[in-house]
């Protein structure tokens, strides 16, 4: 199990694991994206399939949701199965199968019926597998019922299966992990990423914009502001050198600073602005997700203290809004301290 805030890198070890792993193993990676039930499971069929025909050159590339319609997702589908009949008939047989729960729309049923495939083909092939979920969680909040009860039952009976779970909720994942699938015949070893630390990060940015005058005077704070999350760094420093290109100029002008900000993190149409958005779009909808969303900006504006912050939206309640602000990865609580742990979370909601 890899954990690790959000742009830490996990992903990207996953990829080079991948791009790498031993050929003797059956590699079947599917990262999970806020979507459809049934288009998870399409997918992670898809994904089995694939795996099974890559030595055969009989691969599509993988999709993330919105990139095809429903009518292409199914033709993508399709044609592995098609390919997947004359070479690993077995999976091929058991995956047709599915197809009346597709239409049923019976999604749970149909993702533990996909799982099963993996031992079918691991069989077939005579090949060990390996199966990566990426941002794991994302299974419960799917939909699926039981979605680690059964996902734990596998860990258990599949001695031929590596499991490779990541998340970004680092604190949800720990209880996850150690509640519902740390189990005997199934232990997950914990790998967890930190980010980078500031020397690194601003030697980096640095190299990013070599050649460029000002920089000097813009590194320090960026890594001050932004903190030293790679993704976070990685969308400020390409914009801001799209702008300067623009201005055809290699002068880092304060001007061009405030304006990268506001493209990214101000204007409702910026990746930063968006990703923010979509941290918290969901808080209010549950039982104390008002009162939380209430205490989160008041962190963000500077109290730091339940007291500080009960002073402001009052008290009813509000042991447990924070503590749902805990298990969202919105907040850390240091000794009496109360903090947003994300820089540019905290900047955006003030």
């Amino acid at each position: 199990a890899l954990i690790g805030p959000p742009g830490s890198g996990k992903t990207f070890q996953l990829q080079q694991l991948l791009a790498h792993h031993p050929p003797h193993v059956l590699a079947i990676s599917c990262c999970l994206y806020r979507e459809s039930a049934r288009s998870f499971v399409q997918r992670l069929l898809c994904a089995i399939l694939q795996a099974g025909l890559t030595e055969l050159y009989l691969t599509l590339e993988p999709e993330r949701p919105g990139s095809l319609d429903t009518h292409s997702a199914q033709h993508s589908l399709e044609v592995l199965l098609h390919g997947a009949e004359h070479h690993i008939p077995n999976t091929a047989a058991a995956a047709r199968a599915l197809e009346s729960l597709f239409m049923r729309r019976i999604d749970g049923e149909a993702l533990h019926r996909t799982l099963d495939l993996i031992p079918v083909l691991s069989e077939e092939r005579r090949q060990l597998c390996v199966l990566i979920l990426d941002e794991f969680l994302l299974l419960e909040d799917l939909g699926f019922p039981q979605a680690f009860h059964e996902l734990g039952k596998r860990v258990m009976t599949w001695p031929s299966t590596l499991f490779i779970l990541s998340s970004s909720s680092v604190h949800r994942a720990r209880l996850i992990l150690r509640e519902r699938l740390h189990l005997l015949f199934g232990q997950f070893e914990l790998l967890t990423l930190e980010m980078l630390n500031p020397p690194t990060a601003a030697a980096w940015a640095t190299q990013e914009l070599d050649g460029m005058e000002g920089l000097e005077a813009i590194s320090p704070f960026l890594i001050g502001w932004l903190g030293t999350h790679p993704w976070y760094l990685t969308v400020f420093l390409k914009r801001l050198k799209e702008l300067t290109a623009l201005s055809q100029s290699t002068i880092l002008t304060e001007p061009l600073f405030f304006q990268t900000a506001w493209d990214l993190l101000g204007s409702p149409e910026g990746v930063l602005h968006q990703w923010c958005r979509s941290r918290i779009e969901a808080l209010p909808e549950g039982r104390l997700g008002a009162r939380a969303l209430e205490a989160l900006i008041r962190m963000a504006v500077g109290a730091r203290t339940m007291t500080e912050i009960g002073a402001s939206i009052g008290r009813a309640g509000l042991t447990d809004a924070l503590q749902l602000l805990i298990e969202r990865d919105l907040a850390q609580r240091h000794g009496s301290c109360w903090m947003i742990p994300d820089p540019i979370l905290r900047c955006w909601l003030s």
